[in-house]
């Protein structure tokens, strides 16, 4: 069962829970405090997440396909090219929509996959 650990008040948490649900995946919700600091307790630090540098965004009025070409780090770039090498299971993107779907469509294994 996927875990999606989050703060109930961020549209982002909302945004995933949406899409599992729409998937009809299996899934619980676990409630992260980040106003009282929990993300700074040992527990926290010892979960298996880790942090990916993508030194580029993508504006949301820049044309997706020129910005892919423009900014190969962008973050929903690095975020395919995880879930292309198997080290991350999906893309979820409160950004550039017609970003995700280039960068998405760039990846051989994902191409047949994509679902805007």
């Amino acid at each position: 069962m996927l875990k999606l650990h989050g703060f109930c008040q961020s549209g982002n948490t909302f945004k995933v829970a949406f899409m599992l649900r729409a998937l009809k995946l299996a899934w619980e919700p676990v409630f992260v405090d980040f106003m009282q600091g929990i993300t700074r307790t040992p527990d926290w630090r010892d979960l298996d997440v880790q942090l990916v540098e993508a030194a580029d965004v993508i504006d949301m009025a820049e044309a997706p396909a020129r910005a892919m070409r423009r900014k190969p780090r962008s973050s929903v770039q690095v975020a395919a090219e995880l879930v292309a090498a198997g080290h991350a299971d999906g893309v979820v993107t409160a950004g550039h929509t017609g970003a995700a779907i280039v960068a998405a469509r760039a990846i051989p294994s994902a191409k047949d996959r994509v679902e805007a």
